[in-house]
């Protein structure tokens, strides 16, 4: 759970995808959220085992479900880079209230945590 101010970045293998593609990913994790961009970066530096090709999808969904609260619901901003080693595909997301001031800062360091990821297979 995160509160107004404060920003939560995971990183995870999507356990389901030995036999998808990388779009078909993406489109899964965006099933259910508004996606607000797209876009395609290039890591040069990733070498063999890093994440070349990378997705960021920013996405915005309520922070709940708005049957739920008398008034229009808090958002959440989802940043999340999708790629892909081998046939194994990964996911950095970064979580934040939407209007955090900090949000770039938060999008910065997540970028540079997906940059860095590495598979070891």
């Amino acid at each position: 759970m995160i509160r107004p101010g404060q920003g939560l970045i995971s990183v995870m293998e999507d356990g389901d995808s030995l036999n998808t593609t990388l779009d078909q990913v993406v489109d899964r994790y965006l099933r259910d959220t508004f996606a607000l961009s797209r876009r395609s970066l290039e890591n040069e530096n990733a070498g063999a085992l890093g994440c070349r090709a990378m997705i960021e999808i920013v996405s915005r969904e309520a922070a709940v479900p708005p049957e739920d609260v008398p008034s229009p619901p808090p958002f959440i901003i989802n940043t999340e880079y999708f790629c892909q080693v081998g046939r194994h595909k990964y996911v950095t997301a970064l979580r934040n209230f939407e209007g955090d001031e900090r949000q770039a800062s938060y999008q910065r360091v997540a970028l540079q945590v997906a940059k860095t990821l590495r598979a070891d297979r």
